[in-house]
């Protein structure tokens, strides 16, 4: 039995909630760290399992379970599928190279986008934006256990903003189909400047136009119909192309979201406009929306020739 499915058994057995019993794990491996002597230890199998081994190891341990327990706890939107976090980061691997560039994900759920990037790229500084307090403990503590340093804060993006001019690359998914109410919007980003929405698709990419810098990148996967729907939606492809480049949609595998969603997804590329910019001869695309990746997502980007040359074409452009 792998250690994901023993912490459910134990979790399920006890009758305890999922999210806070791996925080515990997490507290009970910090305390240990710390030297600190614990007299009762709370699922000593699957502390045995954590113990004494490297970070590098401990982290692939710790995502096995988050994982695991993301998708039983009906959870699985609160994660990037394994698909897409490994394709984002051969996207972003392939633009930046070995550039020394800063990271932000503004809807980073329980964070495994943001740290396969940071272990990927050569980063300089890692910003990672939640919501929910629960999961940005978990990214705090999987964070310091593991020796990757990501500045995690707990905040709802579209209602308090990001910070402006921030960093190289934004990446993130977002929450599909999502409204937010009129009344609590504050004032828009870069992008919606005269532009009035509920949509949460257009607010998040608003934010992501704010905190990128000038040349800086945008990664985001968004549903397929984003491109082709009319009112608000056309006036935001319009600013876009006003503040961006296009470098590149890619259709990704039509059941990629499944259980949790259906929606066709496309991941958009974009550069921010800077002076020193030239606009890029074509938009590199790449459509994989026929490819099947099953429930144990063992299908990876890496292993789909016609993705892997996409990349290279990418890795072609000029980086950051």
């Amino acid at each position: 039995m792998n250690i994901a499915d023993m912490f459910k058994n134990e979790v399920s057995a006890k009758g305890g909630n999922y999210f806070n019993e791996f925080t515990v794990v997490l507290n009970q491996l910090e305390d240990l760290t710390n030297g600190v002597n614990l007299v009762d230890v709370k699922y000593p199998d699957v502390m045995k399992e954590l113990m004494f081994i490297s970070k590098d190891e401990l982290l692939v341990k710790l995502e096995l379970i988050l994982r695991k327990i993301s998708l039983e706890s009906s959870h699985g939107e609160l994660q990037d599928p394994e698909f897409v976090t490994n394709a984002i980061t051969e996207v972003a691997k392939s633009i930046v190279k070995d550039t020394p560039i800063s990271l932000a994900d503004i809807t980073s759920g329980l964070g495994f986008t943001q740290r396969k990037l940071l272990k990927e790229l050569n980063t300089t500084e890692t910003l990672s934006f939640e919501l929910m307090e629960v999961l940005v403990q978990i990214q705090k503590k999987v964070g310091k256990l593991t020796g990757l340093s990501i500045e995690v804060d707990q905040k709802n993006v579209i209602m308090e903003g990001v910070p402006k001019s921030k960093v190289d690359i934004v990446s993130y998914t977002v929450p599909f189909g999502v409204r937010v109410d009129r009344n609590e919007l504050l004032s828009s980003g870069d992008l919606l400047t005269d532009i009035k929405t509920t949509e949460t698709e257009l607010l998040i990419l608003d934010k992501a136009f704010t905190i990128a810098k000038p040349g800086g990148y945008i990664i985001t996967v968004l549903p397929s119909g984003f491109l082709f729907k009319g009112g608000a939606t056309k006036k935001v492809r319009d600013a876009i192309l006003k503040q961006a480049y296009v470098i590149s949609i890619i259709s990704l595998p039509s059941n990629v979201f499944l259980p949790y969603s259906g929606v066709s997804t496309c991941m958009l590329i974009l550069q921010k406009k800077s002076k020193d910019l030239t606009e890029p001869e074509d938009v590199i695309m790449g459509d994989f929306s026929d490819i099947k990746v099953d429930k144990k997502q063992e299908l990876q980007p890496t292993e789909i020739k016609e993705f892997m040359e996409l990349c290279k074409l990418l890795s072609e452009r000029e980086g950051v």
